[in-house]
């Protein structure tokens, strides 16, 4: 059973407070189902808060809202997603049908091809329009020669054409939709306005720069704004990368998506919802074009250069000799049926070798910028870091051992939902550490706790504000840990004077070094780091990983701007990110790339997915384009040199139609063949090269020393 609490309830609105593991994809789903039952509206999620916000009619009370959560089974059939229908899709039915017809050998066949293949001829019409002649126009005439003498051969290189444009358009699609989707997933589509003493729910649309509304725990801000009156933390994280919590009050901004943790606000909005600086994000993103995903592009561009020139031979020799056998001979050889077969073989073999590795990279384009690769840009906050804060030492100002001091600090903090509350319970439940039993809590917003504690007496738990709040003597071995850079502190205080700390950091991932170094070797020349983190955090990691850049206190246009930077300078820049602060600056770079735990905007903006959220697999990943570059290539030359010998001796009156199907064809073949190789790889080596172990040195790459970096120390103020 899941164990619920009501924190918030209205007539028709309840919220609840679940256990953190009940925001896993299928627990939610779970959830859905149990409470898909008459009278329920609504519900939303907010992992960040612990939140289910159900919104109800007045006939269902929050007790019973709570007992069907309560009863929601462990696992459930997550909602469908609608795709939306694809014109592909009508025209590659056909298509199947036809090859199948055409291995049974029925004159059926070149009926239902005709239908299949309209898309491929209306592309060469457009292109023909448009004063070019492309790949498509050699499709065009290649699948005419072959639809009827060869039905089977036009089938699957139509099916495999169109399934390669049906791709790019389903990755467009749905990129599309979650960006469309995100104010929606990202912020309540109701909001509590103050109008005179009264509150009123109204659509966040309406709010117009001047409203006043109402935020509650577990609530997203639903606009920019300026708090008008009251008290709150806020997960910043998603929108500007900053890592802990942070307190709001009078007279400071907040912005929309933010998500309030403790406390309420009365907010004075600033800007339309549409305004706001998640909304200009989501405008960009929607306005930015979708990236060519085309499968084997790189290969297009080849086969382009010969499509005038081997239709302009096979006209030449057709008006010279007169024969159409012999100019049906050169056409034969046209070079775009073996790369249109070959290479999304090749490319779909890689793509899903690549996914074994538990590397997401949608489509050839990204395969081949992947390739090239040579400035990264990092986010810091859960792509460089954790994400989470861990405890980095306990200081004793009065002989107490950091045990008790940690006991204290977890006993009065004990069911907060504030991430540093969480550090310091795992902290002292790793430890074996019996808690104290706690008589009474007063909860300070954006400072901390007063705790009453059965057999110990009264302790303050929080900030350096709570202790000036309740005048609490300090003693001088506090100002050293003020001084300390790059770690959040939280100190305990008995009622005479301050008696600890408990220092917490936001710490690195574990690979992370190593990984910069692996970057380096495969010549990866300019590493930067880009947070809207503080600078002392960042100015010590950057140090700490010998990066050549960084930039704190970023906003998600600072980010941008950094980006088109290092473009004009000449750089394929990659952004590696993790958040909706990342967002711009993906769709800006070259290559976008998300970690597997990031959020799905992230995941939907970016070409390459990090999906085991391991950041070894980014230079593993390069390490695989490379390959599959260097595999698409190969095939290149396998199908252009059978191809070459047989165009010449087709001019030449050497080589019949039969044997110039049977040449361009056979190559055609053992290219694909050859493409599949990534998949035929040794599964024993793929585990030894993605459980390399950190700093080990071996495998992969050979280490190499290098003087230390100085990193440029960049702050946005």
């Amino acid at each position: 059973m899941i164990q619920t609490e009501v924190v918030h309830r209205l007539p028709n609105r309840t919220r609840l407070r679940l256990a953190r593991e009940c925001f896993e994809a299928e627990r939610t789903a779970g959830i859905e189902e149990a409470l898909r039952v008459s009278g329920v509206i609504s519900l939303k999620f907010t992992a960040e808060a612990r939140s289910l916000t159900v919104r109800h009619h007045r006939d269902l009370n929050a007790a019973e809202v709570a007992r069907l959560v309560a009863q929601a089974p462990l696992t459930g059939k997550p909602s469908p997603v609608a795709l939306g229908a694809s014109g592909h899709a009508r025209h590659m039915i056909p298509l199947a049908a036809g090859g199948a017809l055409a291995l049974l050998a029925s004159p059926l066949a070149v009926p239902f091809l005709m239908v299949g293949t309209v898309p491929i001829f209306n592309r060469a019409m457009k292109d023909l329009r448009g004063g070019r002649v492309g790949v498509d126009a050699l499709d065009s005439i290649a699948l005419s020669l072959t639809m009827t003498g060869q039905p089977f051969t036009a089938a699957a290189m139509a099916l495999l054409i169109e399934g390669g444009e049906w791709m790019r358009d389903l990755t467009a699609a749905r990129s599309r939709k979650a960006i469309r989707e995100l104010m929606g997933e990202g912020v309540d589509p109701l909001a509590w306005k103050v109008v005179g003493r009264r509150r009123v729910q109204v659509p966040v649309e309406s709010l117009r720069p001047g409203d006043i509304v109402a935020v509650y725990a577990g609530d997203r801000v639903p606009v920019d704004g300026v708090v008008d009156s009251g008290v709150a933390t806020l997960d910043e994280r998603m929108l500007t990368g900053e890592s802990m919590p942070v307190t709001r009050v009078k007279g400071e901004q907040v912005f929309a998506m933010t998500v309030l943790h403790e406390g309420s606000l009365k907010i004075l909005t600033s800007s339309k919802v549409d305004e706001s600086r998640a909304g200009r994000i989501v405008k960009f993103l929607e306005d930015a074009p979708i990236g060519e995903t085309r499968m084997a592009d790189h290969a297009r561009r080849f086969a382009d250069r010969f499509v005038v020139p081997v239709m302009g031979l096979g006209g030449l020799v057709f008006l010279l000799t007169g024969s159409t056998s012999r100019a049906a001979s050169v056409l034969i050889f046209d070079l775009a049926t073996g790369i249109r077969v070959a290479a999304p073989t090749t490319m779909l073999a890689s793509l899903m070798a690549a996914a074994r590795d538990s590397i997401l990279i949608k489509g050839a384009a990204a395969v081949e910028t992947l390739a090239h690769v040579d400035a990264i840009v990092f986010d810091k906050t859960g792509t460089l870091t954790e994400g989470e804060p861990e405890i980095r030492e306990i200081q004793s100002f009065n002989g107490m051992t950091s045990d008790q001091l940690l006991a204290i600090a977890a006993t009065a903090d004990e069911h907060l939902s504030h991430p540093l509350a969480e550090a310091l319970l795992a902290a002292a439940t790793e430890k074996g550490l019996p808690l104290g039993e706690r008589e009474s809590r007063t909860y300070h917003i954006g400072m901390g706790v007063e705790a009453e504690i059965s057999g110990a007496g009264r302790f303050f738990v929080g900030n350096r504000k709570l202790m000036e709040r309740f005048k609490v003597r300090m003693p001088r071995a506090a100002r050293k840990v003020d001084r300390l850079p790059g770690i959040s502190r939280m100190y305990i205080a008995d009622e005479q004077r301050c008696v600890g700390a408990v220092l917490f950091r936001d710490p690195p991932r574990s690979e992370a070094r190593e990984v910069v170094q692996q970057l380096r070797d495969r010549g990866v020349k300019h590493v930067v780091i880009l947070t809207g983190d503080s600078s002392g955090a960042t100015e010590k990691l950057a140090a700490d990983l010998e990066v050549d850049e960084w930039h704190a206190r970023s906003s998600p246009e600072d980010k941008a701007d950094v980006v088109r930077a290092l473009k004009i300078s000449g750089y394929t820049v990659a952004v590696v990110g993790d958040g909706v602060n990342d967002s711009m600056a993906l769709s800006l770079a070259d290559l976008s790339i998300a970690m597997g735990e990031g959020s799905d905007i992230a995941q939907e903006a970016s070409q390459v997915v990090l999906m085991d959220d391991d950041l070894r697999l980014l230079p593993l990943a390069i390490d695989r384009a490379r390959q599959t570059r260097a595999l698409m290539d190969q095939n290149l030359g396998i199908i252009a040199v059978p191809n070459a010998a047989g165009l010449a001796g087709a001019v030449a009156g050497m080589v019949n139609p039969a044997l110039a199907a049977l040449i361009s064809n056979g190559s055609t073949v053992v290219a694909a063949a050859n493409g599949l190789r990534p998949l035929m790889r040794d599964r024993q080596e793929d585990d030894t090269v993605k459980r390399l172990p950190a700093g080990s040195g071996t495998g992969v790459i050979s280490q190499t020393v290098r003087a230390p970096r100085r990193p440029v120390k960049k702050e946005v103020n």
